[in-house]
């Protein structure tokens, strides 16, 4: 069993790994909406509304707070190219997220329908970015 699959059945039966097409497209989708550095980071200085927490924690409460659909779906994508991307709600996501970022260096929980993302990034910061 793959870290990946170790990932999805933590989260549980309404979540699924998205097709390898489909990922393709999301991660296109999720690079339009935030750039890239060339070290594989979100450039940070091209987002205006962004905040950096101090744990996965805080994700829940900062969104309840901002009125934030906590039951949306929403897609995890790692760093790692060949690993396909899983779609959970971001509440799921959250109560997981250890069985979430271990499956790749840097973790990116992405949400096309409100246009956020929240990095993990492997050096432990956690940066939230809304558009």
């Amino acid at each position: 069993m793959s870290l990946v699959d170790d990932c999805v059945k933590a989260l549980g039966s309404e979540a699924r790994i998205v097709p390898k097409e489909e990922t393709s497209s999301l991660f296109h989708q999720f690079m339009q909406l935030f750039q890239f550095t060339s070290w594989g980071r979100i450039d940070w200085t091209q987002v205006e509304q962004k905040i950096v927490i101090d744990a996965a924690s805080d994700v829940l409460p900062l969104f309840m707070e901002r009125r934030k659909e906590l039951h949306d779906a929403v897609f995890i994508v790692w760093d790692e190219v060949t690993k396909p991307a899983v779609e959970s709600k971001l509440i799921n996501v959250i109560t997981y997220i250890d069985a979430i970022t271990i499956v790749s260096f840097d973790t990116w929980i992405f949400c096309p329908k409100e246009k956020y993302v929240i990095e993990f990034y492997h050096e432990g910061e956690i940066t939230i970015g809304f558009k």
